[in-house]
């Protein structure tokens, strides 16, 4: 999924050339699909490329498609909060600040006592 509606498929055409530094091709570079549909449309969507793969118009594989990618969603699904440690502090750890000898490692214990009195909390 790309955007929330069909109609956004030229806003993200002008935001991919924007982003690339690029100007829009003249012609359409997102075919309008990547959109969120609903359960009935992406059921179709799945039956779709079950039979464009070869496995017929049965109804188990574009079932089976959808239960796997719903599966990998989840697998891919995060936690702003635990797993970016959104809205707190985030301190590097010292090898990646280059806190090798005991001399950053007291500068750096500075720092954190300091980021705790301005952060309480951290």
């Amino acid at each position: 999924m790309r955007y929330a509606d069909p109609g956004q498929h030229r806003l993200a055409d002008v935001l991919d050339a924007a982003r690339l530094l690029r100007p829009v091709p003249p012609r359409a570079v997102d075919g309008g699909e990547r959109w969120l549909k609903d359960p009935e449309e992406i059921a179709a969507v799945a039956a779709q490329i079950a039979a464009a793969a070869g496995h017929g118009h049965g109804p188990e594989r574009a079932v089976a498609l959808l239960a796997e990618t719903e599966a990998t969603a989840d697998m891919c699904r995060g936690d702003p909060v635990a797993d970016l440690g959104l809205g707190g502090a985030n301190l590097s750890e010292p090898h990646v600040a280059g806190a090798d000898s005991d001399r950053d490692g007291a500068r750096e214990g500075r720092y954190r006592r300091g980021l705790r009195r301005q952060e309480p909390g951290v």
